[in-house]
């Protein structure tokens, strides 16, 4: 691939001493032309020595070059045709003759519709890196981008950004702020792309661009033969991203990766800038660059015709070419010394990437909070989908210029919302917050939450000026559903959650909390042996037991725990569990009533020592009918996780194996049912947390059904007739704390 003979882009190891940098250029008699503002240590360097000479010299520093590149040499896509025929049929293909071809209707990017929506504005600016421009055309004068800090002819650089009298841009070619030309030196190919993104529109003149309102920046990095030395177009891509241009057209293309090239436009990015590219003019499926770099905020579009066909140069690849447009006999701006008129048809993947960058710009202006990265995934998701592009493009269709604009309007959304979810407080009133914001839209219909209680029917409440309402109590137990509802003119009815009724907000009546506890300290009522244990040895004990290397020597909260026996008369497994299983079960649990329950524990267990280790396990079972039948919870061993030793915390879902009753029990179960290993095992600081219905003892609760409610008072009242056998203070104290029915 060409390069240019007298430059390099060179890029300063990180960590290095800049000034030695520098020195070790001059050391190879060049001297830096240009240094980027955007990529650290970026440079554009002048040199004398032949250019492969110097990229040995370069490359033998690594402490001072991180990376070096010859100033790779690309061409515009340029494509010429007729320039007389005077049909916009990209914008608006209604069957027309292009050229002696008939098109097909709609082949197009359908302009109008969007239109009525958005027209543009010269908030945004768009540069076009590529030749220069007759910008003084009729069609283009009202869209110039001009820099207004910037003092016309002086000769100073007056805003200090390094370039001087950048009115409407830049020649980086010849270091100069005119890029103005003669036909000479060939404006015909920017002029044209200027025409198709920001001609005027609606001015009685010509052609209308897809923007009719924008700012157009032009800066000139391809000579009179449209070769651009990458090094330029690096520069300019640099001064578009700091001089305010958030869109950039590149129609041009290299068939090298250049790092320099790579590494600016993924420095544009983090200013949300978009770079629209043309995929090339090789009539091939290889990918060119810059589309082939991986980077978000690069769309690559390819040419089609007026009958929506590939052409036979326009390049694809499923990989890196996005999308297509119209790039052949597009007509636009060109110079009148061109054409007569100051319009002409072209040809070229050139003429069909500022298609797209026109949509990008009036989509950024429509959209301003928009990042590239959504203009782009925008831009692509409303493609017309395209037979001749299926497989051959990331999209498989065409730009839909409609599609994009009404596809951008902003329905009603609910913005500072507030939704509680999961469990709420018994008795207690809800509030919940939500503001509609119209957006585009006007509302029609009056912001409000819709509810209902345990699946009954749908009822609703108006928000207040401020967006809150607020909802009835829960009851312990009860389940409460709600979303919001509005709607828009053009809209309809707009949810939130969005899928509404079907995916409500759920509250439940209850909390969660600790509902038994013990640490061992005192007997509490535990059993040592069951029904079924046949182990000779090893029973279970409460104590501060002796530590061994398969023992604990303390619980894991305080000194007493649960153990297997807990001896030690110095000999290792002469009190371990032998000859099979010891149970440890705890007293009745009233758990009546109560969900989510999670019974948390602290285990020990090993069994890694003896002539036949890891064979045995050491199980956690429940029972909700007092331990006449059990279900294991979790089994630990033989082999992996918690098998040597160690106070290790684990837990268990209890609703997940067995309905919470008044007789749930617990039991741990260690056995030696193996050949010859020692088994240990301890069970230290149980809890229980439930869903309950607050801090209440529930001596209110004389019907016994979980729920102090008014069957509760009618029970009471009825027993004081005979004994009174109730205290009466705690009933009606424990009732203040109920939420009565």
């Amino acid at each position: 691939m060409a390069h240019a003979s007298d430059s390099l882009l060179v890029r300063c190891a990180a960590g290095a001493d800049h000034q030695a940098f520098k020195d070790a250029i001059a050391a190879l008699g060049g001297s830096v032309v240009w240094e980027s503002a955007a990529v650290p240590g970026l440079c554009r360097v002048s040199i004398d020595a032949p250019v492969e000479q110097a990229l040995i010299e370069f490359q033998s520093k690594p402490a001072l070059v991180m990376c070096v590149e010859p100033d790779w040499i690309g061409r515009i896509e340029l494509v010429p045709n007729d320039p007389f025929f005077s049909s916009q049929w990209s914008k608006l293909n209604t069957g027309q003759f292009i050229d002696g071809v008939r098109g097909t209707p709609g082949a197009d990017i359908n302009a109008a519709p969007a239109w009525d929506l958005f027209t543009g504005t010269s908030d945004t600016v768009v540069a076009i890196i590529d030749t220069g421009a007759v910008y003084s055309h009729p069609d283009l004068i009202d869209n110039i981008w001009t820099n207004t800090d910037e003092i016309p002819a002086n000769g100073i650089d007056d805003d200090a950004n390094g370039y001087i009298d950048d009115i409407h841009g830049y020649d980086f070619l010849n270091d100069s702020g005119s890029t103005i030309e003669s036909l000479a030196d060939n404006p015909v190919h920017a002029t044209h792309i200027a025409g198709v993104i920001g001609a005027s529109g609606d001015n009685g003149v010509g052609i209308a661009g897809i923007n009719w309102d924008v700012r157009l920046m032009y800066l000139k990095v391809a000579d009179v033969n449209g070769n651009i030395q990458v090094g330029r177009a690096v520069e300019a891509i640099e001064y578009a991203v700091a001089n305010g241009a958030t869109i950039s057209n590149n129609s041009y293309s290299y068939n090298f990766p250049s790092p320099a090239l790579q590494a600016v436009i993924a420095s544009a990015s983090a200013n949300d800038h978009v770079f629209v590219a043309s995929s090339g003019n090789d009539g091939t499926s290889e990918g060119g660059y810059p589309c082939a770099f991986e980077l978000d905020n690069i769309t690559c579009v390819t040419a089609l015709t007026n009958r929506d066909l590939l052409p036979g140069f326009a390049q694809y690849n499923e990989v890196d070419v996005d999308l297509g447009a119209p790039g052949v006999d597009v007509l636009s701006t060109v110079p009148f010394e061109a054409a007569a008129t100051g319009y002409g048809l072209l040809t070229g993947t050139s003429f069909a990437s500022p298609q797209v960058t026109g949509a990008a710009a009036l989509l950024r202006g429509y959209r301003p909070m928009w990042t590239a990265t959504q203009i782009i995934e925008h831009l692509h998701a409303t493609t017309r989908s395209v037979d001749d592009l299926a497989g051959r493009t990331v999209t498989g269709g065409a730009l839909d210029l409609g599609a994009v604009m009404t596809g951008a309007f902003l329905p009603p959304t609910f913005d500072a919302v507030t939704t509680p979810e999961g469990l709420t407080p018994p008795c207690t009133p809800v509030t919940v917050s939500a503001i509609a914001d119209p957006r585009e839209d006007v509302i029609i219909f009056d912001p409000r939450v819709i509810y209902r209680l345990d699946a009954g029917p749908w009822q609703e409440e108006p928000l207040d000026e401020d967006g809150h309402a607020t909802l009835p109590a829960v009851l312990c137990g009860q389940t409460l559903e709600y979303y919001f509802l509005t709607r828009g003119f053009e809209s309809g009815d707009i949810t939130y959650p969005v899928a509404g009724p079907d995916q409500p907000l759920v509250l439940e009546g209850g909390v969660l909390g600790e509902v038994y506890a013990d640490s061992f300290m005192i007997d509490n009522g535990w059993t040592q042996g069951w029904p079924g244990d046949t182990a000779v040895s090893g029973f279970w004990s409460r104590g501060t037991p002796s530590m061994t290397s398969a023992q604990p020597g303390a619980g894991s909260d305080d000194d007493f725990c649960f153990v297997t026996d807990g001896s030690d008369n110095g000999l290792l497994g002469a009190f371990d569990v032998d000859g099979g299983t010891t149970s440890l079960v705890s007293p009745r649990i009233d758990l009546a009533g109560a969900s989510d329950v999670v019974i948390s524990y602290d285990r020990w267990f090993h069994n890694q020592f003896g002539t036949t280790p890891n064979e045995d396990v050491f199980t956690v079972e429940v029972s909700n009918d007092d331990g006449l039948t059990w279900v294991i919870a979790e089994t630990v061993g033989p082999t992996g996780t918690g098998t040597a030793g160690g106070w290790i915390p684990s837990s268990v879902q209890l609703d997940s194996f067995i309905m919470p009753t008044t007789s749930v029990r617990i039991r741990f179960v260690a056995g030696d049912t193996g050949g010859f290993s020692i088994v240990e095992a301890g069970v230290d600081n149980i809890r229980i947390s439930a869903r309950t219905c607050g801090v209440q003892s529930l001596s209110a609760d004389v019907t016994g059904d979980g729920v102090v409610n008014a069957n509760d008072v009618q029970a009471y009242l009825a027993s004081l007739s005979g004994t009174d056998s109730f205290d009466v203070a705690a009933f009606f104290l424990d009732l203040s704390l109920a939420c009565s029915e």
